[in-house]
């Protein structure tokens, strides 16, 4: 929609400036900044929103020991021992 806006403002008002819309990598990164700006200014809101209302994933329980500790890590990644977590799609055996 603001390419057809801007496209108007450009043929219509000679506004300068305006022809930047034609171009796909200012409208790109125009779309990153601004997801970037909503993400700063609104992210702990919904965040909060959806932890107040328990929106979320649901976890497997699958009795397995230290599983509850285990519940907000990533199966990837340095673990706190300096030591690589290698994932199930990780190609990489250990012998």
């Amino acid at each position: 929609m603001l390419y057809y806006l801007f496209n108007f403002l450009e043929h219509n008002y000679q506004i300068p400036g305006a022809g930047l819309f034609q171009y796909i990598s200012f409208r790109a990164a125009f779309a990153l900044i601004f997801s970037l700006i909503i993400s700063i200014f609104f992210g702990r809101k919904i965040i909060k929103i959806l932890t107040i209302n328990k929106i979320g994933e649901k976890v497997r329980i699958l009795g397995i020991s230290d599983e509850s500790k285990k519940k907000w890590h990533t199966n990837y990644g340095w673990n706190h021992n300096n030591n690589w977590n290698y994932s199930a799609c990780d190609p990489v055996i250990k012998v």
